[in-house]
């Protein structure tokens, strides 16, 4: 779950995890350009990853993981 999305600042990504793992999350533009990538371990539950896009032009991007 991405919040608040649209977003000018501040977005937090929650997600579950069966257990600890290696995670990788990529802010993507339209044409492939990672602007953020951030990399952690998970804990077991429920997981949340503040991503600042204060420093990002305004557009429209993709998260992958």
């Amino acid at each position: 779950m991405l919040i608040p999305n649209p977003t000018t600042g501040k977005l937090n990504v929650t997600f579950d995890a069966n257990g600890q793992e290696k995670y990788i999350l990529k802010v993507v533009d339209l044409i492939g350009n990672v602007l953020i990538r951030e990399e952690s371990t998970t804990n077991e539950g429920i997981n949340l990853k503040e991503l600042n896009l204060g420093g990002v032009s305004r557009g429209m991007y993709l998260l992958e993981h």
